[in-house]
This record gives structure tokens, C-alpha cells and sequence, in this order.
């Protein structure tokens, strides 16, 4: 809250001022009865007194004989007091009264100039307050502004040394394609100093067609390849709005190589477009549950586990949460807990006081969990974070803020929680691996995920996507899988569930030659072929898809287990086997066949 004493030089002109205009002393006192200016130094009584009267009541007082004032009753110098009379008005900012500012006669011809010219003194004193009140106003807002342009240069210092850690080229542009915020990388990409990079447009400085094109379009979070100085840079742009107004955008440049063809399944797509639950791929029972209760992660602030195997697609889904959600506009930052090594995974998380040869300085290194804020974090392989820092994420997830190493500031988050594992956390708590408390704070919606050899016909479905996603990458398109490559897909136990899948289609996409639309089985790689080529089946299988009947997804299922049964037997340790061989358990097996 503003206070006179932050003006305390200007209303000890304004007292002298008085004083030399109309030769009465003139005092000013705060709202906690400190004296701040005035021409004479008159101390308040211990109690009562006028002074604390009108701030009290917030009403002007006037007496030409002081010591009959109901206020000067408690005065210690009631009956010899040294005042011939006074006029004191409040000084209001904000409805409150926040000092006095008055006149105090000291002699008979002081008190007789109070009393013949009373009315002109009261209007003087009370012009003389609203000036004050115009200075406090003036001064608050300075104040204000100076704040506001502390926390903008505060915020600018963050977003500097947060894409300075960046290695990939970051530019911030505004709407007019110059250039505001930059780091060091882009100065090697574009070729330009940091003096020119701050003067030039963005479009003199990039000239290629496909930029501008970008830029005609305003998508929000869209790839595209462009070319600077004769080399090719993937560009990713994000346009930022305020209140439906273009204001900006960030530029993020990959160079192409560096950028790679490695899509995971599901997430976003090369035109930007978010992953949502109605994008996430599956229809088998266990996977629809499982986007039931993704669903209910969107519209609830509670955290989410997720548990299935290596694989399956968890930080996938991580993504369709957090892009079905009201933050989906926000960071969503992903941490791999499993590929941060024990010493630097506190950093990762928390951030800390940059250091120099071990020496400190005064930057500060911003931690995933800061960058996320008022977004989504995804804690992938959770079970691989060391004890000691599962408590300070605990304490970080129950208060909503921890203190950064080499500081006491406090730095404050929201943030919807994600944790994923493959390992059963439960065991982990059993086994004193895994904090008890953190467990449950993070099991708020639980989620299992299933292996893809247990999915039917999801696994079809996620083949044919994966087809259609990467095959524009190796000039390929309108593919189509033959029976014999659908056969063996339905057959195979997907120990590396998606992510085995995905490498196998790009393995034969990679391997493809000629025109031909249509992917063969001899383009499967070697360990799949493998896996089939000791089972006595084989010409049963080359029989049954040359034979022209059309098998259905659940027909090439049924068959498989009655082959197998006829290969192992159909006897309880048969079962075992076949079970065995298809990477289901037993139960599954039986229910399968009373299916049949």
C-alpha cells in the first residue's frame, strides 16, 4: 500500500510553502501518527489527541481554543498547552484516510488571522490535501509500472536462459516478423549477428516461399521444411493469440537429419494437429476402458497412473489426456526418468543455481517441472526415480511448489501429474523401492494398458496406421498388407508391443523395392520370420491363403489355436504350451476357445 513517507520530500515543500504563504506553521502526519513533514516540530500526545481524532473519523477539525476541544480532554498539557489554534483535514487515498495534513497557531496574531479568515484556510488546507492526493496517485502508479516492468525484464531474463539451453535454432517473432527473443543457436543458422538479427524481418532474412506460406495459414504448432543458405531445416512454428488477435510466434529449426523419420504412434501429426482420446488407436475391450477412465483424467484435477508394458503406448496416451484437457494449450513436458542418470535427475526436475568450474552464479536453471507449469508433466518409467528424489516430489505434488537447490525462494506450480510404469509400483512398495505416499498421490486415476498380443484387432488396426503414417516418408503410398504378413501379425506375441511394431514396418518399408503396393512377408524382418518357420503349420497356412476364402481377423485367430492345439495336444500341459506360444495366459486361452 502506497504511504505519504514514500512522498515525504514533496510534502515537506508543500509544508515550507504554506508556512512562507500564509506564516502558520504547517505539520503532516501518517496514518501510524509518524510526523513525516512541516515547518515546526509539535510531538503528539501518548493518547488521544486531534491528530488520531481525524484519523479516526476521517473529519476536518477547526478550534481558535484548542484546550476546549473534546479531543485535547487526555492532552498531558491540558490546561497549559502551547496552541493558539489549528485547522487539520485528512488526507484520503482509496477511501482511506492515510495522514493529516494541518495548520497550528503559536501566538495571538497567528489565531486571529485562524479565526477572521477561517473559511479560505479550510478550502487552502483542503486543496493542499487533494494535491497529495494526486501525488500519491501519480506515485503509485509509477510504482506499479515500475513492478510490472521488473517482472517483464524477470520473465524476459527466464525466456532468454531458457532458450539459450535449447540446442536446436529458437526465435521469438511478432506480428510484424521481427525478430525479439533469440539464441545463440540461431545466429549459426540464420548467419546473421545479433545486431542484424534484431534489425532484419524474418522473411528477409528466410526468403523461401514455404515460410511465408506458414505464416499465410496462422496453423498453430505446424512442420515444415525450409531452406537457408542452400541447407534444409525442419521449422516448426507456434502462433500465439490474445484474444482471437495474432501477436506472435515461435520458430524452432531442426536441421533435417538431426530431425529423423521416427514418429511415435498416435502423436501428433505433421500438420500439427493434437492427439486427443478420439485419436488414440483401439477398439478392444480392455483399450475403450482404458480411455473411460483417460476421459475422466480430463475433467478431474487428479494425477494419473499409468501401468502396462514397455511398449504399449503410455506416454501416447500421456499426450491424449493432456490434449483432451483444459490445458491442452499449455507445456506438455515429458521426462524419461529412466534415461537421467541418479546424479542430475534433481536438476532435471527442480532446476538450480547455474554453476561455472563449481563456482555459483546468479542465473538460474530452469527445471522441467517449472517449465510445465499450469500444463501436464509426464513422468515416464517413474519407477526408475531414485528414493531420495521420490520425497521431494512428494513434497513438490502435495504443497504445489519446492525450493530450487542454491535458493529460498519458493517457485509455485500447477501442473497435472502423469506417471507411467512398466514395472507394478505396488511391488515396488512392498519391496521399500517406492514411497508409500507417492504411490497414492499419483494412483488418483489408475490406467492399465494391455500388451498388443492381447489386443485382436487392434493390432491390424495399429499395423495399418503405422503403414499409412510413415510410408509418404519413403515415397511409398496406398499400401496394403498381403494375408500371408496379416497372418503372421495376428500370430506373433509382440514382446516389444508398439514399439517393436513400429521398427518392423519401418524395417519394410526401408527394405522395399519397386512399385508395388502391396508388402510381402519376405519383407518381414528375420526374428519374425523365425518364429514360424519350425512350425509344421506352415504349409497348412500357405494352403488356407491361397485357398481364396476370406478370413476374418477373428477366423485367422480361431485357426491359429486349433492348430497349435493339434500341434501340442489338447491336453492341460498342451494348453499350457499353446498359451505359452501365443503370450497369453491360460485363462485367456480357455475363454477364448468356449468363444469359438
Amino acid at each position: 500500500m502506497i504511504e505519504l513517507m514514500q512522498i515525504k520530500d514533496f510534502l515537506q515543500q508543500i509544508a515550507e510553502s504554506i508556512a512562507l504563504a500564509i506564516e502558520i506553521d504547517t505539520q503532516v502526519f501518517d496514518r501510524y501518527c509518524n510526523r513525516v513533514a512541516g515547518t515546526v516540530f509539535q510531538p503528539l500526545p501518548p493518547i488521544g489527541g486531534v491528530i488520531r481524532d481525524v484519523l479516526k473519523t476521517g473529519q476536518p477539525r477547526i478550534s481558535a481554543s484548542p484546550g476546549a476541544d473534546p479531543a485535547c480532554q487526555f492532552c498531558p498539557k491540558q490546561g497549559h498547552c502551547e496552541e493558539f489554534g489549528f485547522i487539520h483535514y485528512p488526507i484520503i487515498y482509496d477511501d482511506q484516510v492515510v495522514g493529516v495534513m494541518g495548520l497550528i497557531c503559536f501566538d495571538e496574531r497567528q489565531a486571529s488571522k485562524l479565526h477572521d479568515q477561517s473559511h479560505r484556510l479550510s478550502s487552502f488546507i483542503e486543496r493542499m490535501c487533494e494535491i497529495t492526493q494526486i501525488k500519491l496517485k501519480e506515485n503509485d502508479i509509477a510504482q506499479k509500472e515500475k513492478e510490472m516492468l521488473q517482472d517483464v525484464q524477470l520473465q524476459n531474463q527466464i525466456l532468454n536462459q531458457t532458450i539459450s539451453q535449447i540446442s536446436d535454432g529458437y526465435i521469438f517473432v511478432d506480428r510484424n516478423g521481427f525478430i525479439r527473443n533469440y539464441n545463440h543457436q540461431a545466429f549459426r543458422i540464420l548467419g546473421v549477428t545479433e545486431k542484424a538479427i534484431k534489425a532484419q524481418n524474418i522473411f528477409s532474412l528466410i526468403p523461401d516461399p514455404a515460410l511465408h506460406n506458414l505464416f499465410n495459414q496462422h496453423l498453430n504448432t505446424v512442420y515444415e521444411r525450409v531452406y537457408i543458405h542452400n541447407k534444409e531445416y525442419g521449422v516448426f512454428v507456434s502462433f500465439f493469440y490474445d484474444n482471437e488477435e495474432y501477436i506472435g510466434c515461435t520458430l524452432n529449426f531442426k536441421t533435417i537429419d538431426s530431425f529423423g523419420i521416427r514418429i511415435e504412434t498416435g502423436s501428433s501429426s505433421r500438420s500439427g494437429k493434437t492427439i486427443t482420446l478420439k485419436d488414440y488407436l483401439g477398439e478392444c475391450k480392455e483399450i475403450r476402458l482404458a480411455k473411460q477412465m483417460a476421459q475422466k483424467a480430463t475433467q478431474q484435477p487428479v494425477n494419473v497412473l499409468i501401468t502396462g508394458e514397455e511398449g504399449t503406448g503410455k506416454g501416447t496416451l500421456a499426450r491424449a489426456i493432456h490434449g483432451s484437457s483444459n490445458r491442452s494449450d499449455k507445456p506438455f513436458v515429458l521426462i524419461n526418468c529412466k534415461a537421467i542418470s541418479p546424479e542430475s535427475i534433481d536438476e532435471e526436475l527442480f532446476g538450480g543455481s547455474e554453476t561455472v568450474s563449481g563456482e555459483q552464479l546468479s542465473g538460474s536453471v530452469l527445471g522441467k517441472l517449472e517449465i510445465a507449469h499450469s500444463g501436464t508433466v509426464c513422468l515416464n518409467n517413474i519407477d526408475q526415480l531414485p528414493v531420495y528424489s521420490q520425497f521431494k516430489l512428494l513434497s513438490c505434488i502435495k504443497n504445489r511448489y519446492f525450493i530450487k537447490r542454491g535458493s529460498n525462494r519458493k517457485v509455485y506450480i500447477d501442473c497435472l501429474f502423469i506417471a507411467a510404469s512398466s514395472t507394478p509400483l505396488e511391488d515396488l512398495v512392498k519391496q521399500d523401492r517406492f514411497n508409500t505416499e507417492l504411490y497414492y498421490s499419483l494412483n488418483g486415476i489408475p490406467i492399465s494398458l494391455p500388451p498388443l498380443r492381447q489386443r485382436g484387432d487392434d493390432i491390424m488396426i495399429c499395423a495399418n496406421h503405422m503403414l499409412k503414417l510413415y510410408a509418404p516418408y519413403f515415397s511409398h503410398k496406398d499400401l496394403k498388407f498381403d494375408k500371408k504378413v496379416i497372418l503372421y501379425f495376428m500370430r506373433y506375441t509382440w514382446p516389444g508391443n508398439l514399439h517393436e511394431m513400429d521398427n518392423c514396418i519401418q524395417y519394410m518399408l526401408s527394405i522395399k523395392t519397386g512399385r508395388g503396393q502391396i508388402m510381402t512377408a519376405d519383407l518381414l524382418p528375420a526374428n519374425i520370420k523365425e518364429v514360424f518357420s519350425d512350425q509344421a503349420m506352415t504349409h497348412k497356412i500357405e494352403k488356407k491363403l491361397t485357398s481364396g476364402n476370406t478370413l476374418s481377423m477373428r477366423d485367422i485367430e480361431n485357426q491359429t489355436i486349433n492348430d497349435l492345439l493339434n500341434q501340442y495336444g489338447n491336453t492341460t500341459e498342451g494348453k499350457k504350451k499353446v498359451a505359452q506360444k501365443l503370450g497369453i495366459s491360460l485363462a485367456t486361452l480357455y475363454r477364448r476357445m468356449k468363444e469359438k
